[in-house]
Order: structure tokens, then C-alpha cells, then sequence
């Protein structure tokens, strides 16, 4: 799911870069497969917590990772939706400047530390991941 929504990502930073309405098909096209990929992990997630009834830590695992899908979906919803709206305005030029293409780098840094954060059961990263989204909020 994170190298799909990174895909996403990338295809809406390609828009604004070529405005190609090309990639606004694609990224439509795999919507569906996203939300796929999140109820899948939301019900593997509860077949596995139904399987450590006691074990306190190994619950919070399992819920911060379908938390997580929930959040990936929202993003990828949030990337078509600016697709769908960036192609529809006249006056192209008024919006699509650096600022976007900086505020996407951030998103794209802080999906890319979600894999390492997960697998390393890493802290520290996602202290980072915090501290690209709170970056992103005072931005926007």
C-alpha cells in the first residue's frame, strides 16, 4: 500500500511538472485497488489481533498499522481529488508553482520513512514521520 499511495504521489507531482491529464486516468483507475489494499489489512489485522487476546503490545502493533492504511487511503484520496480539481481550473499557472512540488516532497519523505518505521519497529522514525506531518499542517 505505501509503494502504491507513493505512486500516487508521484503521478500528482508529474501532473503539476507536465499537466498531462493522462496520469489523472491512471491514478483513477487504481483508486479502487488502493481501498482494496486497505480493507485487507484492516482484516488481516483484526484475524491476528482475535489471535493475541492478551498481548497488549502486539494490539497496538496491529492497530497503528491499519491506522496507518486508513491514513494512506485518505492520501491517495486527497492526491486524486487534486487531480481531479487541478484539471478542471482555467488559469493553470496561478497554482502550480514550487510551493506544491515542495509540499509533495514532504509527503512522499514522510511515506517513505512509514516502511522503514514499520519493519525496524523504529521509534525515532516515526518521531520523524511526526515531524513531517506537523511541518505539512503549518504549511498548508
Amino acid at each position: 500500500m505505501v509503494v502504491e499511495v507513493g505512486t500516487q504521489i508521484s503521478n500528482l507531482q508529474s501532473f503539476f511538472s507536465n499537466q498531462e491529464k493522462k496520469l489523472c486516468s491512471g491514478s483513477l483507475d487504481r483508486s479502487g485497488y488502493i481501498h482494496n489494499l486497505k480493507i485487507r489489512i484492516h482484516n488481516d489485522s483484526f484475524q491476528q489481533m482475535l489471535g493475541v487476546e492478551n498481548n497488549e503490545t502486539e494490539i497496538i502493533a496491529l492497530r497503528s498499522i491499519d491506522n496507518i492504511a486508513n491514513h494512506l487511503e485518505r492520501i491517495a484520496e486527497l492526491c486524486l481529488d487534486c487531480t481531479y480539481h487541478a484539471t478542471e481550473l482555467n488559469d493553470k499557472d496561478d497554482f502550480l508553482n514550487n510551493q506544491y512540488e515542495q509540499l509533495l516532497d514532504r509527503v512522499a519523505l514522510g511515506i517513505s520513512l512509514i516502511e522503514r518505521a514499520n519493519q525496524d519497529n523504529d521509534s525515532q522514525q516515526a518521531l520523524k514521520i511526526v515531524d513531517v506531518q506537523l511541518k505539512l499542517r503549518k504549511k498548508c
